[in-house]
């Protein structure tokens, strides 16, 4: 080919080249990004109880941070076709994912050292990049498989903890599998199973669209406005901005914590059982036993993550339903009572319909 046939080439081909970025897979991610900045900066004011909003616990914001978490893993499949459309280069790809495991190692030891300090609940141990780093080895295998076994692997992914779950999936090693019942306690937990089948649907879906399209088609799109151009360039820096914006918003947030005056948790908390008992005293039962009753209820709603919303009354049916059953062994005593400050008070029992009155008895018959 002649030294200046390349710029014959229409610019269509010239951006679907390999190596090339396709901007609506950097806008997917940018729009991850964002919508994870924000997550993050909720979980940062319910953190230090500037709101009384929990997002781990409610349902809305757990979709929320699952459809994030969704998206940059099934992005992570789509990447990794267009980035195989010429052939798969392995040496580029592991300097990726080395750094993505050195990001998420570094994450690791961050949280470990908060949690330490007490200034984190918990820490990360498998969180998004450690998933990122594993997954995006272990889906190059299924690059060159039929659609079906990469379509029946999504299944059996997002299939495996309802079915291959057991106690045998608690030791350390294996708690990344995301087999365990009862997994530890995590800030990020973005486990093996499910979550791999996204990636398996993100290079599902990339296939067949390549299929549909070729790839210079999806390389047409580029950002016209500030906003599409904004977006784009937040998902060309993800990994930096992942990096981060969290502890940022953890700084702004603590300092303001410190300087908003606000009734303190452990003050609300005293001024919560105090009311407790007291409404249980007031039922005739022994103060000793009311403040039983009291600590385990309050115990509850702390070990499902409904304290903060347990004393706000911002409990969904759903979780009314959910701490009913726990708060069950709560009332282990005949003398403790049957009423709680976050159920529904116990149904009286029917009162059975009034017998008519006995008909008097017929005199004997005379002889």
């Amino acid at each position: 080919m002649p030294a200046d046939a390349s710029a014959a080439l229409p610019p269509r081909i010239e951006v679907a080249s390999a190596g090339a970025r396709i901007a609506l897979i950097d806008a997917a991610r940018g729009l991850a990004i964002a919508a994870m900045v924000i997550y993050h900066f909720t979980w940062d004011l319910s953190l230090q109880g500037l709101i009384g909003l929990d997002p781990t616990a409610d349902p809305r914001w757990m979709w929320f941070a699952r459809l994030i978490a969704g998206t940059f893993l099934g992005v992570v499949g789509v990447s990794l076709v267009l980035a195989s459309r010429r052939g798969f280069r392995w040496g580029p790809h592991l300097r990726r994912v080395g750094i993505i495991a050195a990001a998420a190692l570094m994450i690791t030891a961050v949280t470990w050292l908060s949690y330490s300090a007490g200034y984190l609940p918990a820490f990360v141990y498998f969180g998004i990049l450690h998933a990122i780093a594993v997954f995006s080895l272990a889906a190059v295998p299924f690059l060159g498989m039929p659609l079906l076994v990469v379509a029946a692997a999504a299944a059996l992914c997002f299939a495996a903890p309802f079915f291959l779950t057991g106690p045998a999936f608690n030791a350390w090693p294996l708690v990344w599998l995301g087999l365990s019942p009862s997994p530890p306690a995590a800030v990020d937990y973005v486990p093996f199973f499910p979550w791999f089948g996204c990636t398996l649907l993100g290079i599902l879906g990339a296939r067949l669209a390549l299929r549909w399209r070729p790839d210079s088609f999806w390389a047409g799109w580029q950002p016209k406005d500030f906003v599409s151009r904004a977006i784009v360039t937040a998902g060309r820096w993800s990994l930096i901005i992942y990096l981060v914006h969290q502890p940022i918003l953890f700084a702004l947030t603590a300092v303001a914590a410190a300087v908003v005056p606000r009734e303190s948790f452990e003050q609300r908390f005293a001024e919560e059982m105090t009311a407790c008992r007291a409404a249980c005293v007031a039922t005739g039962v022994s103060d000793t036993l009311c403040e039983a009753q009291c600590t385990c209820v309050y115990g509850e709603l702390d070990r499902l993550g409904l304290l903060r919303r347990g004393f706000d009354a911002q409990l969904t049916p759903e979780e009314t339903v959910m701490l009913d059953g726990a708060l069950r062994q709560c009332r282990p005593v005949p003398e403790l009572p049957e009423a709680s400050p976050f159920l529904p008070p116990a149904p009286e029992p029917p009162v059975p319909p009034a017998l008519p009155p006995a008909e008097p008895a017929p005199a004997p018959a005379g002889p």
